[in-house]
């Protein structure tokens, strides 16, 4: 099963999303914590990959602000192989972020497999910043009829479309909680 969650408070400096391509791509003879990196519309290496999402920042004009997202998808211990988990990842980047510049690194260093996404905030195309809807915003655009434009995700719906791809590949994902009916105290 894969639990897919976002990493809050990251970096709004050139040096951490240099740091944190490093921290989840980087690999040496003494460390065998990353099992594999891919690029989405970026080079497999980190140091390469850092200076293409400062080229999408430059080019757009987009140099302040969040710099990256951050986010991780973990799986169950023992369910699936490293290769599988990696696979996993690249195709759920394509599907939800084809229109930004990814890094996915598969770490195999904690006591069970897991895929750091990372995620320029610019968008390729149109130069608009990654945006992470809360329920309150995503509930109103859906009570408009309004779609989610390009550069817009809600979390809930990231972790639909992880749980998909889980499922397709034979792998269990966490139930849907039921909703507990509220209940007056008073």
């Amino acid at each position: 099963m894969a639990v897919y969650k976002s990493v809050k408070g990251v970096g709004k400096t050139k040096s951490s999303l240099y740091n944190i391509l490093k921290y989840v791509g980087s690999q040496n003879e003494k460390d065998d914590r990353v099992y594999k990196t891919t690029g989405i519309n970026v080079s497999d290496d980190y140091k390469k990959a850092f200076k293409e999402m400062m080229l999408t920042k430059e080019l757009h004009c987009k140099l302040d602000g969040r710099q990256y997202r951050h986010h991780i998808q973990s799986f169950k211990p023992g369910e699936v192989d490293p290769e599988t988990a990696h696979k996993i990842a690249v195709e759920f980047a394509e599907k939800n972020f084809k229109d930004f510049d990814v890094f996915i690194s598969t770490h195999i260093d904690k006591g069970h497999i897991h895929n750091h996404i990372i995620i320029n905030t610019v968008n390729i195309d149109t130069g608009m910043k990654f945006r992470e809807l809360n329920k309150n915003e995503y509930n109103q655009k859906k009570e408009n009829n309004v779609e989610l434009k390009s550069h817009e995700f809600y979390l809930e719906d990231l972790k639909k479309s992880s749980d998909e791809i889980c499922l397709a590949n034979n792998l269990s994902v966490i139930p849907q909680k039921e909703k507990a009916e509220s209940q007056n105290i008073y």
